[in-house]
């Protein structure tokens, strides 16, 4: 997992470097439970499927959540199964 946070730690992109990996609780807040697939506005364009969130699962070392964005539900998953998306954003 610490790969995927320091790979979106240090992305340099559009001007900016301080881009992070969200929690999950960021991360569910563009979730809009009134729409499904995708289950968040467009603006944020089209976006497949889960995404990885900064935020482990307790007392389960290697597991951390991550949000489908296409149903709005939150998941839990191995960390080195590297098989869904990342969303950086920026700020602290």
């Amino acid at each position: 997992m610490r790969g995927v946070i320091d790979d979106c730690e240090s992305l340099s992109f559009a001007g900016h470097d301080d881009w992070r990996l969200p929690n999950a609780r960021e991360l569910q807040s563009i979730v809009d439970f009134g729409r499904s697939r995708p289950a968040m506005d467009l603006l944020f364009g089209p976006i497949p499927a889960g995404h990885w969130t900064s935020t482990t699962v307790a007392f389960q070392p290697g597991r951390i959540w991550a949000v489908a964005l296409g149903s709005g539900f939150t998941i839990d998953g191995d960390a080195g199964a590297g098989l869904l998306y990342v969303l950086a954003v920026r700020g602290s």
